[in-house]
């Protein structure tokens, strides 16, 4: 079963947006994962403190964590 996650998004860049949502370190959703279509900034889509519904892609060796938006009931549950 996929799991999904909900969270807060903690701070945004020009390449993203990262997403505090229990674990030790924050995940990022990359502008690429944010929706269906082309997303130039992130802050059309998020603001800092939106609760978020996420799903993890990859934990990478490093402790990166790849958070997406697209699926099902994925993305902005509450904007602040």
């Amino acid at each position: 079963p996929i799991l999904s996650y909900e969270g807060k998004v903690v701070s945004i860049r020009n390449f993203g947006a990262f997403v505090n949502f229990g674990f030790a370190r924050d995940g990022l959703v990359h502008v690429s994962q944010m929706a269906d279509y082309h997303v130039s900034d992130p802050e059309d889509v998020v603001s800092v403190g939106d609760k978020v519904k996420v799903l993890v892609q990859s934990v990478e060796q490093s402790g990166r964590i790849a958070l997406t938006f697209k699926g099902d009931g994925l993305g902005v549950l509450e904007e602040v």
